[in-house]
């Protein structure tokens, strides 16, 4: 009977150490592969170009990116990479906690605009130049020049100067089109830039129109900077000039009537005083006259 209880209990106790490696083995965390590449581990940039980066296998639509170094080189949310300032950095491409990284240096004295290597080239082999993804006109180095005018009552155009990432310059209106708002009046316009043919995307540029410093016109009025009226056709400028004449003669005809009312008056004046002066001279005459010959009596 003992030897029997005793089974039991070895059974029992065998049966719950079982029970607990197994549940050990179900609580496992079990970590899941991830599947990218990169097209490439180093790159060197010329600062100012810019260099999207390849990535392959199922995950890599998952992959985030980053820069160690965001005043050397920045990275946008589709690998995209763009040589800011001299120097060195890491692209980090990054899914679950799995991470890649490129190097990346970055210097203005380059020939290239950009020079990758792979794992398998040595750093004096280039295995690609140039970036050749990139059509979107919005990533391309663009200058308008001036970016400030005096008004004058005429449409303002900028110089628009446009180079891809492989240093070209672009043609208007064979490869992007120019549009403008608010180009004639004193303020803030804006011009458009669309890509056309081979290139995509559009982007917008502001520039300032001023006021030109307050002068006197030649009919005397106060230029505030809006010269509109130089627009307006000969007949109207004229019409304009006469009426300015016209209201110059009536207020001088105007002030000639003020003065001669004023000086009619003032002759009316002393001839009235005049009169008084005689008439009370008169009665003074008569009065003494009165009086002399009150005295004979």
């Amino acid at each position: 009977m003992k030897t029997i209880l005793r089974f039991t209990v070895i059974c029992l106790v065998s049966l719950a150490l079982i029970g607990c490696s197994a549940q050990k083995k179900q609580t496992k965390k079990v970590e899941q592969e991830v599947d990218f590449n990169l097209a490439f581990t180093n790159i060197e940039m010329r600062t100012g170009c810019k260099y999207t980066i390849g990535a392959t296998g199922a995950d890599a639509s998952k992959i985030t990116w980053s820069t160690t170094k965001e005043k050397v080189a920045t990275v946008n949310s589709h690998g995209q990479i763009e040589a800011v300032g001299e120097g060195s950095a890491s692209i980090v491409a990054k899914v679950g906690d799995q991470e890649k990284y490129v190097s990346v240096d970055v210097s203005s004295s380059f020939k290239r605009d950009v020079v990758i290597y792979t794992e398998n080239s040595s750093k004096s082999v280039a295995s690609e130049t140039g970036d050749k993804s990139s059509t979107n006109i919005s990533e391309f180095q663009i200058t308008i020049s001036p970016k400030t005018f005096v008004y004058d009552g005429k449409e303002k155009r900028p110089t628009v100067t446009i180079r891809n990432n492989k240093r070209q310059r672009l043609v208007l209106n064979t490869d992007y089109t120019v549009k403008y708002k608010n180009n004639k009046k004193v303020g803030i316009a804006t011009i458009i830039i669309t890509g056309k043919g081979a290139y995509t995307g559009s982007t917008s540029y502001e520039f300032n129109i001023t006021k030109k410093k307050v002068a006197r016109n030649k009919i005397g009025e106060t230029d505030d900077g809006d010269d509109s009226w130089k627009s307006e056709r000969a007949e109207d400028r004229k019409k304009r000039e006469e009426a300015y004449k016209k209201a110059q003669q009536a207020k001088k005809y105007a002030y000639y009537q003020y003065k001669k009312k004023a000086e009619e008056k003032k002759k009316a004046d002393e001839k009235k005083k005049a009169a008084d002066k005689k008439k009370e001279e008169k009665k003074k005459k008569a009065e003494e006259k009165k009086k002399a010959q009150t005295n004979q009596n």
